[in-house]
């Protein structure tokens, strides 16, 4: 019996520091078990943008699925190189500290990026991670970004003059880019343009768009981000002035400005060519000359083909007045008015 009652004595003692032992071999193992710090989601995909240019702005909520207040500590895996930038309750940098959460609560981290592609290639994918960590340095949970990066060229408030642009890199007018008084601009098959808003090609000399039906020249907006990525009216047009051309546009899909093309007192050949999604006019004809052969222009706010005076001939046209979430139109698709010898031959309206 005394040998039992010493045994039971022996493991009265034992147990408890058996059990303070473990419990504390775990919280020194795992000590993030405690901090149910989650991410809304584990990857989080940014438009496509191009290099030097910022991103829309993104967020990720954070949560705190524990019975008490944390405080966390964000930062980005690349640190100071990393092309990303956070902002989280006002602070901004590559690391964001001392970020309180209260029990059940949640809080947003702001995310965009500036990349720089550094190596000779069109196009690149940035993978970043974003990290949350306790004041320890344990590492509570993560989520992965995601920019598709694109280089481009470059324009905004240039004047151009007998240049070529082609299919290598596609060009980003940033402001309005004027075709000076005499010279020349020829855009091969293939050239992609995308235009911000306030951007515009004036054309003062002559515009020779010249793209093929395998590879058109494409001329749109540049958010590639939902809703704008559809959304007219994200820059001004084509504006092609007086006494300037003639001028050619064949094989071309011109889309999302607020004028597609606007013709005053010179003289246009449209060929082969799709002008749609503009929020005013699809074509605008003021006193020219013109020749439009096979085109599909539609979904504008405005009037699809507006004729002001001028002369010449509409063969193979489809102007389809169709609205969409963006445009509702109320004016005639198409307007004519006062011109000195007009044929329509073979169209749609």
């Amino acid at each position: 019996m005394g040998s039992r009652l010493s045994n039971c004595w022996y493991l009265t003692w034992l147990l408890p520091g058996v059990l303070v032992l473990n419990i504390s071999c775990w919280r020194l193992e795992d000590p993030s078990f405690a901090w149910s710090v989650r991410f809304s989601t584990d990857t989080l995909l940014l438009d496509t943008i191009f290099t030097h240019l910022q991103t829309t702005t993104y967020f990720v909520k954070v949560y705190n699925l524990h019975s008490t207040p944390v405080t966390v500590n964000f930062r980005l895996a690349g640190g100071e190189s990393s092309p990303f930038y956070i902002n989280c309750n006002g602070k901004s940098g590559k690391v964001v500290r001392d970020i309180w959460i209260g029990s059940g609560d949640s809080v947003y981290v702001w995310i965009n990026a500036v990349p720089e592609i550094q190596i000779d290639t069109t196009q690149w994918i940035y993978v970043e991670q974003l990290i949350a960590e306790n004041n320890a340095g344990y590492q509570l949970d993560a989520v992965t970004l995601v920019v598709p990066t694109r280089n481009a060229r470059y324009l905004g408030f240039d004047r151009v003059c007998n240049e070529q642009w082609d299919s290598d890199l596609p060009y980003v007018l940033l402001a309005p880019v004027i075709v000076d008084t005499g010279c020349v601009l020829t855009m091969l098959p293939g050239t992609h343009v995308y235009s911000f808003r306030g951007a515009a090609l004036i054309v003062t000399g002559k515009l020779l768009i010249r793209g093929s039906a395998e590879s058109p020249v494409i001329m749109e907006g540049a958010r590639m981000d939902e809703p704008y990525k559809e959304m007219p009216g994200q820059w001004a047009g084509i504006f092609l002035l007086g006494g300037s051309g003639p001028h050619e546009i064949r094989w071309a899909v011109i889309r999302e400005a607020v004028v597609g093309v606007w013709a005053d007192t010179t003289a246009l050949s449209l060929h082969h060519s799709i002008v749609y999604n503009n929020l005013g006019a699809g074509v605008v004809l003021n006193n020219s000359g013109f020749s439009i052969y096979n085109l599909l222009v539609y979904s504008a706010g405005d009037r699809l083909i507006y004729i002001n005076g001028g002369r010449g001939r509409l063969v193979h046209i489809t102007a389809a007045g169709y609205d969409n979430r963006y445009l509702q139109r109320s004016n005639p698709a198409v307007y004519i008015t006062g011109p000195a010898s007009l044929s329509i031959v073979n169209s749609i309206i």
